[in-house]
């Protein structure tokens, strides 16, 4: 519940075995009750945090997974600014990370998905975030004029039927499922958003400088 936390029991089940290189688990999921984790590489559990596998040994092997999402039934992964440019994109897969497919070309950093809605971005650069409304059959490019005045995607999360993106400079949102953006709030305007979450009383966003914003 949130109260209490602790390493894995025993933790040096984990490390010893040589699961999570360096342990820098930058993204957390969980889909069928198993937990996946991404750490450079992705990682999955059977039945336990003491079981941990690496799921991508082929493929993707030797790139940087930066962020992963789950949506419909999908594992999702994006690659980007790996060791081989060719596998830099967006990932799928339909069998828990079993087997994957390249669903999109292009260097990302950030993934959410819901339902048959998938969207990327570069939190590297101001490349043009990316989304695709039919499961990721096709994708269509988010632009200026759509209202998304910062393209650098530092984060992206999906609550309800809105879709929000952290930039440089605040909040951006989609009620329309990426058609059109606004921005969220001009409280959070010159602030790089890194992070965003959201409950049933509030909204909360993480900046750098050791800042945090609840609404």
């Amino acid at each position: 519940d949130g109260e209490n936390w602790a390493f894995p029991d025993p933790y040096k089940i984990i490390k010893g075995n040589g699961y999570l290189t360096g342990f820098h688990v930058k993204a957390i999921n969980t889909i069928d009750d198993k937990l996946i984790l991404v750490e450079n590489n992705l990682y999955i559990s059977s039945d336990s945090i003491t079981d941990l596998k690496k799921i991508i040994d082929t493929v993707l092997s030797g790139d940087l997974a930066r962020d992963m999402s789950a949506g419909h039934g999908n594992l999702y992964s994006v690659i980007g600014y790996g060791a081989d440019f060719l596998n830099s994109g967006l990932w799928s897969s339909t069998d828990n990370g079993m087997s994957w497919g390249k669903r999109l070309s292009g260097n990302f950093t950030q993934v959410a998905a819901k339902d048959s809605f998938i969207i990327a971005g570069d939190g590297y650069y101001s490349n043009n975030p990316y989304y695709s409304a039919d499961g990721g059959k096709t994708f269509q490019k988010i632009t200026e004029e759509q209202g998304l005045k910062f393209l650098q995607t530092f984060s992206i999360e999906i609550f309800g039927d809105t879709v929000y993106i952290g930039t440089k400079s605040g909040i951006y949102f989609s009620a329309d499922w990426g058609s059109t953006w606004s921005i969220l709030s001009s409280d959070l305007m010159n602030n790089f958003i890194l992070s965003i979450e959201k409950d049933n009383n509030f909204m909360y966003a993480g900046s750098d400088g050791n800042k945090f914003f609840m609404s």
